[in-house]
């Protein structure tokens, strides 16, 4: 069905228009404002919270780890909000206008925790204004990310919208991992320099959402659906998420992809401080696997064309891995680590690049299986992975440094153990990540048979019409 709209060779309107190229750039630059909040929060905050504040890092990894589950929770609670929201402005182009200025605070409450106060209150503090953070993050990210699936249903616009958003993020990532610190020293190297830096970033995150939000347009409506998908309730629904094993497959694979991104974001600055002795380094260590990863943005489609989406994916982590353990002939090396880093990226973009879109595979695949689909579930279990990841790897890093006797004082001598820990996090890790990964794609064999769920698919769509 089309919902009413005209159709042209057997397509609806919706699925056969383009958009303006000014309407995409402006969906993809939305991510790029999310990196502002995003990539401080997670390259940053604990190097800040330590270093800077005094927390130690055991008990902070712990704040942050099970912060990152109560996050997760919100990412589904969220999602029902936009499907509940109804507005001139459609149902997830709203939320983007109106958590713009709460989100825009929370990032700069998060780098000014007050001086001064007993480790206790500081504790407290953090615990609540980091809790606040991410629910105003999901507030304005779960319906960004609905959105661009509201703008167009023609395949080809999503494509662009998504591409351009992945290269927006991580370039963006690029930008604040090299300026960051920089700007922190120009501001006086102070507590209270991160509180300023953070204005700024506010403020610049805030007018891209707004340029975001006034130049993309909701189109896609919901189509009539049959009966029982319209009873399909949340526990039925859950039922057929939970049983779907694809879905449980990729939940591990995207998890673990995650995480290992996550973790490399957290490690770099304390790789960059304490075994390249320089702090400022950590842009470098940022553009350089930031940079691979977006070469292979722009390159993977057509990798994938040639030797299909799962066998460019195993190949990647084959890279990933070789790359990493690379980096033990010299790990002091910023030539070595440099080049590695790179080809790291190069072999990260496959499973980075296409994770969402096998997602819709496995709803595909549920629909072939159960004869219904749950597209908003699905989706959410998939955003419930990647925030227990970098909960994980956030937390994670936290609570394995304190277990090494890392002493959160700026300039501190640190014990052996920690440059052992540290070198561990940004060199091994992201190896026995990747080896898992491939591991789990060895049962992930849903290429081998997708094109029968479309053609079956399809089959009991022309029957019943």
């Amino acid at each position: 069905m089309t919902s009413g709209k005209k159709l042209i060779n057997n397509k609806s309107v919706y699925e056969s228009e383009e958009i303006a190229f000014k309407e995409k750039l402006a969906y993809g630059l939305g991510d790029g404002a999310t990196a502002f909040a995003a990539i401080s929060v997670a390259s940053f905050s604990m190097f800040y919270f330590t270093d800077y504040i005094g927390i130690n890092a055991t008990i902070l990894g712990a704040i942050l780890f099970f912060s990152r589950f109560f996050d997760a929770a919100t990412n589904v609670i969220m999602g029902h909000f936009v499907d509940k929201t109804t507005s001139k402005h459609g149902k997830a182009r709203p939320w983007v206008l109106w958590t713009i200025i709460p989100f825009a605070i929370t990032l700069v409450l998060t780098f000014s925790i007050p001086t001064g106060w007993g480790e206790m209150a500081t504790l407290v503090y953090i615990a609540v204004i980091v809790n606040v953070y991410f629910i105003a993050y999901t507030a304005s990210n779960i319906p960004y990310g609905t959105l661009g699936s509201l703008i167009s249903r023609n395949q080809n616009v999503r494509s662009d919208l998504n591409i351009l958003r992945m290269i927006s993020y991580f370039a963006m990532s690029i930008i604040l991992g090299a300026i960051t610190m920089p700007l922190v020293e120009m501001f006086g190297g102070k507590t209270i320099s991160w509180t300023y830096v953070m204005i700024l970033y506010a403020i610049a995150m805030s007018l891209v959402f707004l340029f975001t939000f006034r130049n993309t347009k909701e189109r896609v409506q919901s189509a009539a659906d049959a009966k029982e998908q319209e009873n399909l309730s949340f526990g039925r629904s859950l039922k057929l998420v939970l049983t779907n094993k694809y879905w449980i497959i990729l939940f591990f694979i995207i998890l673990f992809a995650w995480s290992l991104l996550f973790m490399l974001n957290n490690v770099n600055v304390y790789y960059a401080e304490h075994i390249l002795n320089n702090a400022k380094y950590v842009g470098a260590l940022n553009t350089f696997f930031t940079g691979g990863l977006l070469v292979g943005f722009l390159t993977i489609s057509f990798v994938i064309k040639r030797f299909g989406r799962r066998r460019t994916i195993i190949i990647g982590l084959i890279a990933l891995i070789a790359s990493s353990l690379l980096m033990l002939f010299d790990s002091t090396s910023l030539v070595l680590i440099g080049i590695s880093s790179v080809i790291r990226g190069l072999g990260f973009s496959p499973i980075m690049g296409t994770a969402y879109a096998m997602l819709a595979d496995v709803i595909d695949y549920g629909e072939w299986k159960n004869g219904l689909r749950n597209e908003g579930l699905t989706f959410a279990g998939g955003t419930f992975a990647t925030t227990v990841g970098t909960g994980a790897a956030s937390g994670g890093v936290g609570l394995f440094l304190g277990a090494n006797g890392y002493i959160s004082s700026m300039g501190a001598t640190q014990p052996a153990a920690v440059y052992d820990a540290i070198t561990f996090l940004f060199i091994l890790a992201p190896a026995v990540l990747g080896v898992l990964l491939i591991i789990l794609f060895y049962f992930y064999d849903l290429d081998t048979f997708y094109s029968k769920i479309v053609n079956d698919i399809r089959k009991r769509a022309t029957f019943k019409n």
